[in-house]
């Protein structure tokens, strides 16, 4: 809707985005690394979603398995690099030997096989949750900010919006300050200081959230 109306314009109600799920695994792993004839010619990293490092290889044995046992909670990616550029077993060379990579869960069962001629490295991205069952957040659903674009006023409504917490930011986080008047779940901005520019309204209510863009023109 667009000022309490039904909006005529329908070629841009819907907005639609693909992703890939990554694949879930048990957040108690280990990654079972056996090595070739050329155990520092291959190592790995294990990196989470910020990029801090939360494992990493140390092979110095042939023909070993090595088997590192972690409980991370998160999105996690693993890089096996081949110095080499063959992999753990090429058949163009056969005198690297046969090696393997494997991620096993905490009952040792195996999870996840890994191509052995793989060329100078692979990335696996896992989670060690289920990405699509987590609690649907229900707060951003019902509610309501026109009009917008605005000039001097502006109104958020809502179902939720009850003893929930309301800031208004520029675009580089600082908040901003304005006066107001909250009647139930509808809440009514006076935005006559505010400069032209696009503004962040975030409402906090409990472990829920939700940010609505408004205009100001």
């Amino acid at each position: 809707k667009a000022n309490a109306a039904v909006d005529n314009y329908t070629y841009n109600n819907i907005y639609t985005s693909a992703f890939d799920v990554p694949p879930a695994i048990s957040n108690s792993f280990s990654i079972v690394f056996k090595t070739n004839n050329n155990p520092l010619e291959t190592t790995y990293i294990l990196t989470d979603d910020l990029g801090n490092i939360a494992g990493t290889s140390n092979f110095s044995t042939p023909n070993t398995v090595y088997t590192d046992t972690y409980e991370l909670n998160g999105c996690l990616k693993l890089r096996v690099d081949d110095g080499g550029g063959d992999g753990l077993q090429w058949w163009a060379n056969t005198a690297q030997g046969a090696g393997y990579v494997q991620i096993k869960n905490s009952n040792g069962a195996i999870v996840k096989t890994f191509l052995n001629d793989f060329g100078s490295f692979f990335e696996f991205s896992f989670t060690t949750f289920n990405p699509l069952a987590l609690n649907k957040n229900e707060l951003g659903v019902g509610i309501n900010l026109f009009p917008n674009p605005a000039h001097n006023k502006f109104v958020l409504q809502g179902n939720d919006l009850e003893n929930a917490e309301i800031t208004v930011s520029d675009l580089l986080g600082r908040v901003i300050a304005l006066p107001n008047q909250k009647n139930g779940n509808v809440v009514e901005f006076n935005a006559q200081s505010l400069i032209p520019g696009m503004y962040l309204v975030s409402v906090t209510k409990g472990n829920q959230s939700a940010v609505k863009k408004i205009i100001i023109e």
